[in-house]
C-alpha cells in the first residue's frame, strides 16, 4: 500500500533506494514516504517521494499522509 524510507540506509543511500523505486514499473505508483532526520523536504519530493515525513515523526503526521496518499486502505483525510 505504502513504502516509508528513511534516507540514511547502511550500505546503500535511501536516495538510491528511492531512483529504483520510481524507475521500477511495479513500484512506481506506489506511494512512497520519506523520513529522516536530515531537512530534506523539497529534494524528497523532487525525486519522487510522495512526502517528506522529518523525525521525530509524529503519529498525526503519518497517519494524514497515509489518508491523504492511500485513503482506500487508510480512510480519508
Amino acid at each position: 500500500d505504502a513504502i516509508m524510507l528513511d534516507l540514511l540506509l547502511p550500505g546503500r543511500t535511501g536516495w538510491r533506494v528511492l531512483e529504483d523505486l520510481r524507475a521500477n514499473p511495479d513500484t512506481r505508483s506506489v506511494p512512497v514516504f520519506v523520513t529522516s532526520v536530515l531537512d530534506f523536504d523539497r529534494g524528497a519530493i523532487a525525486c519522487g517521494a510522495t512526502e517528506y515525513l522529518q523525525k521525530p515523526l509524529k503519529k498525526e503526521a503519518l497517519i494524514r499522509a497515509l489518508r491523504e496518499h492511500v485513503p482506500g486502505r487508510f480512510g480519508t483525510a
